[in-house]
Parts: C-alpha cells; sequence; structure tokens
C-alpha cells in the first residue's frame, strides 16, 4: 500500500494541482508542500503565472502555528498565482470558517474556497486553456476516487 502524503504538481500547462490527503498537522506540512510547490513553479517561466487547483478535503483544524505559516507562504505566493481555488468538506465546518479565514489573510482576492467541485472547476475553468480544463476535471474526479470524498 502506497503511503499517503500530501502532493503538488503540474502535469498540464500551468495548472498547479496541490492534494492534501494528510493535511496542514503542523508547520512542518505546509512548509514541505509549499517547498515542494516552488519545485514546481521554478518548472515555468518567471512570466507565467499558475492557476491552483487544491484539495483540502481531508484537512481538519490546524493549529495556530500552521496556520500563521499557511497565510505567510500563500502571501508570498501571490505574485505567481493567476488563480487559486481550493475544495474543502461540507461535513468539516471548522475547517472551512478557518479555512475561509486564511485565505482571505492571503490578501489575494483570486484564491477561493470552494465545497462544490463544479463550482471551482467552472470558476478556475474560466482562466484555463481546453487540456488544463480536462486535467482539473480529472484531478478533481482522481480525489474522489483515490481518497473516498465527494
Amino acid at each position: 500500500m502506497a503511503r499517503v502524503k500530501n502532493t503538488a504538481a503540474i502535469r498540464v500547462g500551468r495548472l498547479l494541482e496541490i492534494r492534501l490527503a494528510v493535511g496542514f498537522r503542523n508547520v512542518v506540512y505546509v512548509r514541505q508542500i509549499f517547498a515542494d510547490m516552488a519545485t514546481e513553479i521554478e518548472k515555468l517561466p518567471p512570466s507565467v503565472k499558475v492557476v491552483v487547483a487544491a484539495d483540502w478535503r481531508f484537512c481538519r483544524v490546524m493549529s495556530g502555528d500552521a496556520g500563521e505559516a499557511l497565510v505567510h507562504d500563500l502571501t508570498r505566493y501571490n505574485p505567481r498565482v493567476e488563480r487559486s481555488g481550493a475544495i474543502a468538506s461540507e461535513d468539516s465546518p471548522s475547517a472551512v470558517l478557518q479555512f475561509t479565514r486564511l485565505i482571505r489573510e492571503s490578501a489575494n482576492p483570486d484564491r477561493r474556497l470552494f465545497t462544490d467541485a463544479s463550482a471551482m472547476a467552472e470558476w478556475l475553468g474560466e482562466v484555463l486553456a481546453p487540456n488544463e480544463r480536462r486535467r482539473l476535471a480529472d484531478f478533481l474526479e482522481e480525489s474522489v476516487d483515490t481518497f473516498g470524498s465527494s
């Protein structure tokens, strides 16, 4: 059985796929996913902004330190992000409230939190090329298939 972990990858175009299978348990997890994101973003020319699709459905409420680290790193990457959508689980209303606050504190109006995958795909799709939209649909479906969430 494969070890479940957080991942960041650009598979098509400029769509940065973030899958948080274990969430942000502490600052170490936050720093690791942003290091992985940096590796992916550095593969693109500096003038290219990424479109982020993040699956946060398995994240739960995080510690204050992890939340602060997350806001710091989100803010740091604002210049390289055209749009960023994260999907969270409605089954964790406390986490959704925390994530909404953290995204707001990241000071990027083009970052949004969703609880509906179709709404997220539609909003991100407005700025994606056709091949990136297809990959986004696959990413969201893979998340469901792989981790059993909807």
